[in-house]
């Protein structure tokens, strides 16, 4: 079922502390010496990310004003440490109002990044020199939509936001917002989102390679966080916090939604002390400074590691933040999805990296100049001990497409000897990686007129949405009257599944959206004819569907479903009569229920029942009746044995034979066959004969 709204709070996958590299608190005395806020004490999220060390360091610098859109929920205006940082903002969801906070959230978002400090009142935010600038896009449920998120980092931009945060998200990909996110980055806007509070897959906005994605650790090592991981994680913060609140108070509050502010405090505070950074700029220093930044090494849980405003703040941009990375050995883990910058300095100079994506597919690599000049780079994938590097020459902007078997993929960057630069030249350079998954071994299915045929009635296939507008349509030859069963999982909320199945003779169909984001689909027990029925599995969304990284698991099973045509011959009065000779078929559709059948002799014969098709896993039970009501035989068949036969020699009269079971037989019938043979004169009762016989 698709939605169009996205969590109001966004939480991160389990990670310890000792991971980090750095000691998670210290003393907040240097922080309450700076400032006056009474409630500072309570703030020690400030210490993680060594924000009294980063005011410390600005203390004397000269900051230029920063405006930081906070999409959100709005902001309470009436609150005492954040009125004199509000602009005025819109209200989204009601515009002839202002955007007041009626959920809170946004509330807490402005405190963190711009609560007034030293006003002996409350909390410190990061950044003392950010106006917030309010924009309701967030009802009072915690619910919105893409094109409402869309238009609020629109207006944002074209109000002059230069930082922009986003503490909500959504599982499903947007047109809408891959547009917005591509807008800001041309008009220099820093984009920070959380990725998420669902241990799961990075949400978007976060999920764009444009926008700091931010994810939250907790200060306990032993405590479980839900904070989003994968690809796209860029640095991580806090996730536990004391902030404002609605109606003037504090509170404290947790998530990953509480992570991202702090970062775009610090990105206000980066643009304020430097005015010429560019967005790309701010990224890379927050980056840079991040805790793992010893190691120039990403990683799905935490990217680059706990942001530190103290080294953003003070260390100046290098060009090349990945060195040493002049051998295999000392490679920079980038993501799959990525876009970083980097310097060759000079033609002795080498960059390693490796990628190591989560599915099979590809990864595109492309290489472009950050300045004007020409960029005549060579590229070696390292294919390992067993063969040889393989080597392409890139000129500005050509991208390297390489499969990808969800290994690790380790390739260099240096300056092709073909151009013969001087030895001292340095290229300046963008990299961008980009994942595309595999195409399902069911492609091209993507129409009702051009299904796969599925060869077995009762399977599981596991299929990718590897494109736009990508749907799969499925065949499935059904040999008789039965029944359906159909279910469809993923292993991604950037999923949302459909499952949809038509009889193509008769164009009756089914249609089953029950679930959301990542939730399985199970269709109804399906009456189905023989014939051919086709199925399709899709990506739910308001208009079209993208690619998706993830996937998807069609299960179907078929039951053949046999009919009684002697029913109802449950009682004896309703016994069947049978014609010697002939076969009958029958089901048990309950363990209580009976078969009676019923036939009249004219002279003495002997007569065989005879069975056969028994399920080799239950009893069928055998009684043979005359009249009246006079037990003769009560036989019962062998486990393992599909055959049975019961055999008497009967005098002239009226006989019944009733049949039972200990367990259903809906999933087959059982045959018998009464057979008669003529005999002479014998006394009733006698020479009785009873034979087992297997298949």
């Amino acid at each position: 079922m698709h939605r169009a709204w996205w969590l109001r709070q966004v939480m991160l996958a389990s990670i310890l502390w000792h991971a980090i590299g750095i000691p998670v608190f210290l003393s907040p005395d240097i922080a309450q010496a700076m400032t006056n806020d009474p409630l500072l004490v309570k703030q020690k999220y400030l210490d993680a990310i060594r924000m009294p060390q980063a005011w410390e360091f600005i203390e004397k610098k000269s900051l230029n004003p920063i405006t930081v859109a906070v999409v959100d929920t709005g902001v309470d205006f009436t609150h005492p440490d954040l009125a004199g940082v509000l602009l005025p903002g819109i209200n989204l969801i009601d515009r002839e109002k202002l955007p007041q906070d009626d959920v809170g959230h946004g509330t807490n978002v402005a405190g963190i990044i711009a609560a007034v400090s030293d006003n002996k009142e409350g909390i410190a935010g990061i950044a003392p020199n950010a106006k917030i600038l309010p924009i309701k896009a967030v009802n009072k449920n915690g619910i919105g939509n893409e094109e409402l998120l869309s238009e609020g980092i629109r207006y944002a931009i074209d109000q002059g936001a230069q930082v922009v945060v986003l503490s909500l998200g959504f599982h499903l990909d947007s047109p809408d917002v891959q547009d917005v996110v591509v807008y800001a980055e041309q008009k220099n806007v820093v984009l920070v989102a959380a990725t998420g509070n669902t241990q799961s897959v990075v949400m978007y906005p976060a999920a764009y390679a444009t926008v700091v994605a931010v994810g939250g650790v907790k200060a306990d090592p032993k405590a479980k966080s839900l904070s989003n991981f994968g690809q796209e994680v860029d640095v991580v913060a806090p996730w536990e916090v004391y902030t404002t609140a609605l109606g003037g108070k504090y509170m404290n509050n947790e998530g990953t939604s509480m992570a991202a502010p702090q970062v775009a405090g610090i990105a206000a505070l980066l643009r304020g002390m430097d005015d010429t950074l560019s967005a790309e700029d701010v990224r890379m220093r927050l980056r840079q400074a991040a805790s793992n930044n010893k190691q120039h090494n990403w990683n799905a849980n935490t990217g680059y590691g706990i942001v530190r405003a103290d080294v953003a703040l003070s260390t100046p941009l290098r060009n090349d933040g990945y060195e040493p990375n002049n051998s295999l050995r000392y490679a920079t883990s980038l993501s799959a999805m990525d876009r970083s910058v980097a310097q060759l300095s000079g033609t002795d100079d080498v960059d390693w990296y490796t990628v190591t994506p989560t599915y099979l597919g590809e990864v595109s690599i492309q290489v472009r100049s950050r300045t004007d000049q020409p960029l005549p780079i060579e590229m070696v994938l390292d294919q390992g001990s067993q063969a040889l590097p393989l080597r392409y020459s890139l000129a500005n902007g050509d991208a390297i497409r390489l499969r990808s078997t969800a290994e690790p993929i380790w390739f260099a960057l240096r300056i092709n000897a073909k151009s013969k630069l001087p030895a001292t030249t340095r290229l300046d350079y963008r990299i961008t990686t980009q994942f595309f998954i595999y195409a399902d071994l069911y492609e091209p299915n993507d129409r009702f007129s051009q299904p796969y045929f599925i060869p077995t009635t009762n399977t599981q296939i596991t299929g990718t949405f590897h494109q736009v507008g990508d749907q799969d349509w499925y065949g499935v030859r059904i040999p008789a009257r039965g029944v359906l069963r159909l279910r469809v999982t993923t292993n991604t909320p950037r999923i949302d599944a459909e499952l949809y199945v038509v009889e193509q003779a008769t164009n009756d169909d089914y249609r089953y959206d029950d679930g959301g984001d990542g939730e399985a689909e199970y269709s109804d027990t399906i009456a189905v004819q023989a014939g051919n029925y086709a199925i399709r599995v899709r990506n739910v969304k308001a208009r079209f569907p993208l690619a998706v990284h993830g996937e998807y698991t069609l299960t179907i099973q078929y039951e053949q479903q046999f009919s009684d045509d002697n029913e109802p011959n449950n009682l004896k009065s309703q016994a069947t009569v049978i014609s010697f000779d002939r076969t009958y078929k029958g089901l048990f559709h309950t363990s209580k229920d009976e078969d009676w059948f019923t036939f009249r002799l004219t002279q003495r014969s002997v007569v065989t029942i005879q069975l056969t098709q028994l399920p080799l896993n239950r009893y069928l039970y055998v009684a043979l009746y005359g009249s009246p009501s006079k037990l003769f035989e009560a036989q019962r068949s062998v486990l393992d044995v599909a055959t049975m036969t019961v055999k008497r020699e009967l005098s002239a009269g009226v006989y019944h034979v009733r049949f039972m079971t200990d367990v259903a037989y809906k999933d087959r019938q059982y045959a018998v066959k009464f057979i008669r043979e003529l005999v002479g004169a014998t006394p009733p009762g006698k020479n009785v004969r009873v034979t087992l016989n297997t298949d």
